[in-house]
Parts: structure tokens; sequence; C-alpha cells
């Protein structure tokens, strides 16, 4: 039987086949198909699977989900404190013409009060990593609870497709021959496939899930448990890696260079951190996906932009609006 460990058969070196196929190299092509043993082949499939680069790739993308949400809430809380610090700034201009200068240097510069309930960084830090928290525990338990629901999904449709097996072969061959048939097999050869097939039950029934239900096998999914860890430890990680800027000049307020820190200054930085950070998930999903490096990168890149901006005006229309 094919699944049997140690069994040897021709089958292909998919990286050596893809590169074949870009380059044109015939040569390389039949070095690809070269005989190997099956536990050997490094099909993507195949290492998804054994080496747990399944749990790595939900790490990644909801690492992605965890940086555009973070940058979001980020730029929207900066910009509802400007705009209210502006506003402050023009009412004690009003009221006090000696204080004109004071009050334009704090356009600009993050002021940390000893009253750190009164500063708006800490407040942005506050907000950000509570919902960060927040939502990451609540993102790996719907997760977790998603990932079960399709375990049982296909075992229960699996017990069914055997079921009818038992039962009934005939109606589940009649069904794959028009399955085949559909995708432009002559119906005899459709019909001497199935019957073929059709005489070893477990690889049936897995043809069955597959062609007929579109169902991949579950071995390929992340259990609800490590959904739910690999879920929340990139949710926070992620999440919180834009909110380093902001650690990073408060600690270097109170406790080294007793400085100010300037507002475009900060935000240059956390900008810079998300847009290398969503650079590099995308530039490392091409590893186990299809695409170049370079442009896997520069799109999630182009996402991170495009949602700084979209927060930015739309906070900026909220405040006007609101207030």
């Amino acid at each position: 039987m094919i699944g049997r460990p140690g069994i040897t058969l021709r089958t292909r070196n998919i990286s050596i086949a893809t590169n074949a196929f870009k380059s044109n190299d015939k040569k390389s092509s039949k070095e690809a198909h070269k005989v190997r043993k099956i536990e050997d082949e490094p099909h993507k499939s195949n290492s998804f699977k054994r080496n747990s680069i399944k749990y790595l790739k939900v790490a990644i993308s909801i690492g992605g989900y965890a940086l555009i949400f973070s940058i979001s809430i980020l730029i929207a809380l900066q910009t509802f404190f400007d705009k209210q610090l502006n506003n402050n700034n023009n009412n004690n201009n009003n009221n006090n013409n000696n204080n004109n200068n004071n009050n334009n240097n704090n356009n600009n510069t993050i002021y940390i009060d000893n009253n750190l309930e009164n500063d708006n960084t800490f407040k942005i830090m506050y907000i950000t990593t509570v919902i960060i928290i927040g939502c990451g525990i609540g993102l790996s338990l719907i997760e977790a609870s998603s990932r079960k629901i399709e375990y049982n999904f296909y075992e229960s449709e699996k017990k069914r497709e055997a079921w009818e097996y038992d039962n009934y072969v005939e109606g589940e061959q009649r069904e794959m021959v028009e399955l085949y048939s559909l995708k432009g097999m002559e119906e005899n050869d459709a019909k001497q496939v199935v019957e073929l097939l059709s005489k070893y039950k477990d690889l049936f029934v897995d043809i069955m899930m597959t062609e007929e239900l579109n169902l991949l096998p579950v071995e390929l999914l992340l259990s609800p448990i490590h959904t739910a860890i690999s879920t929340f430890f990139s949710f926070i990680i992620f999440g919180m890696a834009p909110l380093l800027p902001f650690y990073f000049c408060t600690y270097y307020y109170y406790q080294i260079y007793q400085i100010a820190i300037t507002r475009n200054l900060l935000l240059s930085i956390l900008i810079f951190v998300v847009e290398i950070l969503l650079f590099s998930i995308g530039s490392f999903k091409s590893k186990y996906y299809t695409g170049d490096w370079l442009i896997e990168g520069f799109i999630s890149s182009i996402t991170g932009i495009v949602s700084i901006i979209v927060s930015f005006f739309l906070g900026e229309a909220m405040y006007n609006m609101l207030s």
C-alpha cells in the first residue's frame, strides 16, 4: 500500500521541480523525479505535517492581523490625543497670551508628568495593551472553537461516507464516475478507475472526502489546543511590538536621559518598526507558499501603510464630528 512507511516510489521533489519550471531546466526536472523513499520526500505538504510548520504558518498569519490591528489603534489614539492637546493649547492661548510659547511647544513634544494618569503616552500604552491582551485571549478561544468544529465536522462526514461505502458502495462509485467525467475523463475510463480505487475502503473514502466534499484531512490542520496557544502568543507578541517605541521613550525619559521625544520622531519610529515586521512576515510567507519574497513583502507592507492612512484620517474626521 502506498501509504506504508519505507516504500519507494517515483515522486517529485517539489522545490527542485518548481525551480526547474521557472528556469525551463529539463535536466533539473528529471532530477526532481528520481526514486526516493516517501518519508524522505521534501514535498511541502509532508514537511508541513511532519515538522509542525503548520503552527508557524498560523502564528505568522495571526501576527500580521495583530500588527494591523495594533497600529490602527495606536494611530487613532495618537490622533485623538493630539487633537485634544491642540484644543487645550488653543484655549490656553485665548485665556493667557503669556503662555503662548509654552503651549506651541506642547504640540510636538511628549510630556511625561509625574502623574502618569495625565500623560497621553501612558494612556496610549495602557489602552492598547489592555485591548491587545483581551483580544488575544478572545481570538485564541474563537480559533480553537472553530478548529474543534472543523475536526468534528470532518470526522462526522468521514463516518457517513464510510457507512455509505459499507451499505451502498455502488451509489458512491456512480457519484465518483460522474465527478471524474465532469473533469474530462472518458466515462469508461472513469468507471475502470473508480472500480479499482473502490477495492480499497480507506483510500476510497479519503478520495471521496476530497473530491466529493472538498474536505482536506484534519491531520493537515492544527489541533484546537495548539491553535489556541499559537494564536494567543502570536497575537500578543506581534500586537505589542508597535508599542516598543512608547515603552522605549518612557523608559529613557524617566530612567536615563530625562529628555522629551517629539511626537513626529516617535511616530516615525513606530511606522518603521511596523513596516519592517510586515515586510518580514510577507517575505517569510513566500517560503511556504508561492510568490517572490520581495513582492510578497512589499504587498504586506502596503497593507500597513493603508491602515495607517485610514486610521489617521478617520480619527481626524471622527474627532471633528463628535467634538
